[in-house]
């Protein structure tokens, strides 16, 4: 999604992310990445600090990435610090939206930070049987 905001030059993206962060400033993206414990796994900030400074702010819009997605478990990740920074981000936006591939359907982590119903959904194509399950549940956008 990064390279599509560079047509936006009155952008400011709040991330948690360090490689996306370093995305964001190679395309010239203003972009803020408030402190915490790096992740080595994913090289995401965690952590108090993160969920303080996220309760401070107010966002437009909030793209959230997920590990998985089902019409029962609704939006998860494997990790619950993270489940609390997106599970923030989505009450502090004026909208949200799920970027995850169609192979994350059906898949179930650990964390749950939002349900179906809650946050829209953008993905690549799904099978038509999946597409008119979820569709039950909440907005589907097929992405290329």
């Amino acid at each position: 999604m990064i390279p599509y905001l560079i047509e936006h030059n009155d952008l400011l993206v709040i991330t948690n992310s360090v490689d996306n962060a370093s995305m964001l400033a190679d395309y010239n993206v203003n972009t803020f990445l408030p402190g915490g414990k790096l992740k080595s796994s994913t090289k995401a900030l965690i952590g108090a600090n993160i969920i303080q400074t996220l309760e401070r702010y107010h966002f437009d819009r909030a793209f959230l990435g997920a590990n998985g997605f089902s019409i029962d478990a609704g939006y998860t990740t494997p990790d619950p610090e993270e489940a609390a920074i997106k599970s923030l981000a989505i009450t502090q936006s004026n909208q949200s939206y799920i970027l995850s591939d169609s192979s994350k359907f059906s898949q179930v982590s650990f964390s749950r930070f939002a349900t179906l119903d809650e946050v829209p959904l953008i993905t690549s194509r799904l099978s038509e049987k999946e597409a008119n399950a979820l569709k039950k549940f909440t907005k589907i956008t097929e992405a290329i």
